[in-house]
This record gives C-alpha cells, structure tokens and sequence, in this order.
C-alpha cells in the first residue's frame, strides 16, 4: 500500500511538472504558470479548511452536554452494600449508596446512543445519545460528540486514520456521554 502510495505521488508530481510546463509554454504567462501551480496543489487537499471550519462550526453550535431536567433517584436505584452492579464487570461488590446504573436504564430511563455519518463528503461522524424518561416520553439530557476524520486525500492513503474529536477526547475523565447521567441523576437526599 505505501509503494503504491509513493508511486502515485511521484507520477502526480510528474504529470504537474509537465502541465505546469505545458501551460506556462502555451501562455507565456507568469500569473498563468502559479495558478496552475496552484490548482495541482488544491487538487489533493481542497477540502481540508472548509472541512476543518465546518468540524469547528458544528463543535460550537450542536457539540456537547445538554441537560433539560435533574432526577432525584428513589431508593430503589441505589446499590445497598455489597450488591453487585451488573452494568459494571471485574467490579467488587458496591459499598453502598453508589447508582445502580444496570437497573436504571433497564426500568426507566434508557440511555441509547446513536453513530451517523453526518456528512460523508467532508468526513464527519456525529454520535448523539440522551436519556429520556420511559414513563412519560420527556427527554432529559442529551450528549453530542463529532468526530473529523481529515480530507479525501487521508482518507484514501491510509488504512486507518485517527480522529479529531469534539468536545472533548474519550481519555478525559470528563467524557461527554460517561458524565450525562451523572449530571442528570443525584442521589435523594432524605429531609430532617
């Protein structure tokens, strides 16, 4: 793959010397010659800003946490000592008034999450989750992360290409779809 990589760039590279070489000779125009030059070399890589733009646009407008309503769990969600929480695995027993996460999403309140080429011609995938309330339809948070997988020419030069991704990096401990439910949910305080 990376010989036919360098054996195409070579040959493009080749070609362009001859165009430019031809229009130059055609024109005898300076101007002529650089925006020859010019066009070979945003051929390969034209969609880079306005991708890159358009990633930055859709971060600030629709990246991020939004929460539309707080839930105060009832008892019936909080792990008692020494119960087990199966959404977690190679997880001790749980010491007691931690969420139990498994049983929330199962009984009441979901947590689906969606991943949609968003737009293929500029590499852009969105994932979106939410929580909604199973009872009464209302959504009560949602997260949004995008991630820029670069130009054509990146994409089809190599086999795998890592992302820039917005709002934030899944590696933070702050990670957009793990804190939704977190800032969605509080534990019942009990009144004096």
């Amino acid at each position: 793959m990376g010989l036919a990589i360098l054996l195409a760039l070579v040959a493009y590279i080749v070609l362009g010397k001859f165009f430019v070489k031809s229009v130059e000779k055609r024109t005898g125009s300076k101007k002529v010659k650089y925006l020859a030059i010019a066009v070979l070399v945003l051929i390969p890589t034209w969609d880079i800003i306005p991708g890159w733009l358009y990633f930055e646009y859709l971060c600030q407008t629709q990246g991020g946490l939004k929460i539309y309503k707080t839930v105060e769990l009832d008892p019936q969600y909080i792990l008692q000592p020494g119960q087990p929480d199966r959404s977690k695995s190679n997880v001790p027993p749980a010491m007691g008034g931690e969420i139990n996460w498994a049983k929330l999403r199962e009984e009441r309140y979901p947590n689906p999450m969606v991943d949609e080429d968003f737009s293929r011609i500029i590499h852009i995938v969105k994932s979106s989750s939410s929580i909604f309330d199973k009872q009464t339809g209302e959504v009560l948070g949602s997260a949004t992360t995008f991630r820029y997988y670069g130009g054509w020419l990146v994409n089809n030069s190599a086999p795998y290409v890592s992302p820039w991704q917005c709002p934030n990096s899944p590696i933070d401990e702050d990670y957009v779809h793990s804190s939704l439910s977190k800032k969605i949910f509080t534990r019942k305080t009990s009144a004096p």
